[in-house]
C-alpha cells in the first residue's frame, strides 16, 4: 500500500477514534469513574468440595508457610505488575516498560501519532528521565507540542502494583519535566498532569489498586462501556492501552513500513558514509596500537605498510618518514598527526549525525503537517 494511501486511512480513522487530549484529560480530572456493581460471577462450590480444598490448604500451610498467601479465596486473580509501566499521552500515545533501576527495557507506540514521533528513535537502556525528555523533545520539534500556544496538554502516568515504586517514579518524572521544561522556556506552555494527585490517591485506594492501575482502568472502562471495573481490573498493563487507544499492530507496523520506505535511500546514505567514517577511525587505531612496538625493522616496515596502505586508500598526501627504529621523534610526530586526524573524523561523525538527525526531524515535521 502506497504511504499517501496510508496516511489518508489513518486520517479518517484518527479522525473518529482519537480525540482533543486536552479535553479529555482536563475532564478526567473533574469527574471519576464509578466502578459499576455487576461483578463478575463466581460458581458456588460444593460443600465436600470446599473441605476438601480447606484441608489441602491447611496441610500446606502447615508445610510450605512460603506459600500461605497464596491460597487468599477470591473469585478475581489480580495481575501483578514487576516492572514499571509509564503511559505518555500527547497524542500521541506511548507505552514504556523500565526495570527497578527505572530503565527502559522496552517501549511501543499505541497509535499512527507515536509511531511518527518514535521513527528512528531509541530508548531502549535509557534511564526514564531521560526518555521522557527525549519523547518531550521529540513531540516538540516535530510539532506535536507547539510553542507558541498554552493549550498543550502532557499525561504521565506510572504504573506498578508496588505502590511505592510507582510513586517513586512518578516524582522522579515530574520532577525532571519541571526542570526540562523550564529550560526550555515552556513551564508556562504545557500542563503536565501527573498521576500521583490526592484525589486520584483517594480513589485508587478506596478500590484496592494502585492509583496508575486506576486511572488505566477508568479510561478502559469510558473507552468500553460494556466493560466492568472487576473485569477491567484483571488485565495487564499492555492489555487495558491496547484497549484504550483502539490499538491496530497491523496498522501500525504497515504505517511504520511505509515511513522506513520513504526515508530508506538518505538511511543507506547515512549508513554508508558512517560506515567509511568508522573504517578509517579503526585503521588508524590499528597503527596507533602499533607505533609502540617499533623496536626493530621488523615492526617498523610492518607499521610503514601499514601506513602506506591507508594513505593510497584514502588519498592523502603524507609520507612516511621513520627510518630509524630509534627515532622517537618521528614516531611521536606521526602519532600526533594520526591523532589529529582520528580527532578530525570523530568532527564529522558528529557533523553527519546532526545532519542525518535534522533530517530525520524534517522528515516526521513533513508528515505531521500533512497528515
Amino acid at each position: 500500500m502506497k504511504i499517501k494511501e496510508i496516511e489518508k486511512r489513518l486520517k479518517i480513522e484518527a479522525d473518529s477514534i482519537v480525540p482533543n487530549l486536552k479535553d479529555e484529560l482536563m475532564s478526567k480530572l473533574d469527574s471519576y469513574y464509578s466502578p459499576s456493581n455487576d461483578y463478575i460471577v463466581k460458581k458456588k462450590m460444593k460443600r465436600s468440595f470446599i473441605s476438601l480444598v480447606f484441608a489441602a490448604a491447611l496441610v500446606l500451610f502447615t508445610i510450605i508457610p512460603l506459600f500461605k498467601d497464596a491460597f487468599t479465596p477470591s473469585s478475581i486473580v489480580k495481575v501483578e505488575e514487576l516492572n514499571t509501566y509509564v503511559s505518555i499521552d500527547i497524542n500521541p500515545s506511548i507505552e514504556l516498560e523500565i526495570d527497578k533501576d527505572n530503565k527502559v527495557t522496552s517501549y511501543r507506540p499505541l497509535n499512527k501519532e507515536a509511531m511518527l514521533l518514535l521513527f528512528e528513535c531509541e530508548l531502549i537502556d535509557l534511564d526514564i528521565k531521560d526518555a521522557v525528555k527525549e519523547i518531550v523533545n521529540l513531540a516538540i520539534e516535530v510539532g506535536y507540542i507547539n510553542k507558541d500556544t498554552t493549550d498543550n496538554a502532557l499525561m504521565i502516568t506510572a504504573i506498578n502494583d508496588d505502590e511505592v515504586k510507582e510513586n517513586e517514579v512518578s516524582l522522579l518524572i515530574k520532577n525532571a519535566i519541571t526542570i526540562y521544561l523550564q529550560e526550555q522556556l515552556l513551564d508556562n506552555r504545557v500542563n503536565v498532569l501527573m498521576s500521583n494527585n490526592d484525589d486520584f490517591k483517594n480513589h485508587a485506594k478506596e478500590l484496592g489498586v494502585s492509583v496508575g492501575r486506576y486511572l488505566l482502568i477508568t479510561k478502559a472502562c469510558d473507552k468500553d462501556q460494556t466493560l466492568t471495573f472487576e473485569q477491567a481490573r484483571v488485565l495487564s498493563v499492555k492489555e487495558l492501552n491496547e484497549l484504550i487507544n483502539g490499538f491496530n499492530k497491523e496498522e501500525i507496523d504497515n504505517y511504520h513500513d511505509a515511513l522506513k520506505d520513504e526515508f530508506k535511500e538518505f538511511r543507506k546514505e547515512f549508513n554508508e558514509t558512517r560506515d567509511l567514517i568508522n573504517e578509517r577511525i579503526d585503521k588508524i587505531e590499528d597503527i596507533l596500537k602499533d607505533l609502540p612496538k617499533i623496536k626493530n625493522k621488523v615492526f617498523l616496515n610492518r607499521v610503514k605498510q601499514k601506513f602506506n596502505n591507508f594513505i593510497l586508500e584514502n588519498h592523502l598526501d603524507w609520507e612516511f618518514k621513520i627510518n630509524d627504529p630509534k627515532d622517537q621523534h618521528e614516531i611521536n610526530a606521526l602519532k600526533v598527526l594520526l591523532d589529529d586526524y582520528k580527532d578530525l573524523l570523530k568532527k564529522q561523525l558528529d557533523d553527519l549525525q546532526s545532519e542525518f538527525d535534522t533530517k530525520k526531524n524534517d522528515f516526521k515535521k513533513q508528515h505531521h503537517q500533512h497528515k
